[in-house]
């Protein structure tokens, strides 16, 4: 059998691995009670992006002692985390699941960055958790309220198309091996996308939301520091998860997730283009530089 080649692997692990375990997933959550199903889309969805990192750069030695280590590790660690989001009562949710889903955001990008401290120092090092965790938090707080009213396929598709800008912007210019890695993420969150649409079961919560939102912003935030982005792109592609919230009033699925998805087509092709201008100044001054 003729072993495969760099782009078959490449669609195999960022692509098709992501997807087999979302559907998998998906249709399972038929098969469990109704009160469990969201915390069973946000295991699923964890498996997916864990899935396609395991692919791409193989698992870890635990406990973890690099940032590509912890990240594999806190996306399911996030689901196991926040499930208990979706089954608490209702009465016990209100501003205790926001304040606590932000604790356990800025737990993982503390976790996440931390082994960056030797590079940038104590004070860079604070800068850095803190600007994550708090471009974390607005989708986390805006997508949480969406997913509450029922936007599931919405949520997934504007965290699928943010995803993949992402991944083009790293890869296009900066790593491809972090820009792969957010193709991963993006891939699961596509599927559980059309999941939410085609399966009634398949139900984003809270808990989805606070996974989705440490996958993505805890690889942007480790794509930023090693493939460094102009200040511009990189609040562009932070600011990409809060687009499906310009699906609030649509009620039907379909549109709201094609809305949410448009929307999140604004900020990364912004951030693309600010990236290819920065691309064409360093070659002008490389030019000059020359001469």
């Amino acid at each position: 059998m003729a072993a495969l080649s760099f782009y078959q692997w490449l669609v195999l692990d960022t692509i098709a691995v992501p997807v087999a375990v979302l559907a998998v997933g998906a249709f399972l959550t038929r098969l469990a009670p109704e009160r469990f199903r969201a915390a069973l889309a946000a295991g699923t969805l964890a498996a997916g992006s864990m899935a396609a990192h395991a692919g791409i750069v193989g698992w870890p030695r635990l406990p973890p002692t690099d940032t590509l280590g912890w990240l594999i590790v806190l996306v399911p660690a996030a689901a196991v985390l926040a499930a208990p989001f979706d089954l608490w009562p209702a009465r016990l949710r209100g501003w205790g699941v926001p304040v606590l889903a932000a604790a356990v955001l800025a737990g993982g990008m503390w976790l996440l960055l931390r082994p960056l401290g030797a590079t940038v120092g104590g004070g860079g090092l604070a800068w850095r958790i803190g600007a994550a965790t708090l471009a974390g938090l607005l989708p986390l707080v805006g997508l949480q309220s969406l997913a509450a009213r029922g936007g599931s396929a919405a949520v997934l598709a504007g965290l699928a198309v943010s995803s993949a800008g992402a991944a083009l912007v790293l890869a296009s210019d900066r790593s491809f091996l972090l820009g792969q890695l957010l193709g991963g993420h993006a891939a699961a969150f596509g599927a559980g996308a059309f999941a939410a649409l085609l399966l009634p079961s398949f139900r984003v919560g809270r808990a989805a939301v606070v996974v989705g939102v440490v996958a993505y912003a805890g690889a942007l935030a480790y794509g930023t520091f090693y493939a460094p982005l102009p200040g511009l792109a990189a609040a562009l592609l932070a600011l990409a998860p809060l687009a499906p919230l310009a699906s609030w009033r649509v009620r039907r699925p379909w549109p709201a997730a094609a809305l949410a998805a448009l929307a999140a087509l604004v900020p990364t092709a912004a951030s693309w283009w600010v990236i290819r201008e920065d691309q064409l100044r360093r070659a002008a001054a490389a030019g000059g530089l020359g001469e």
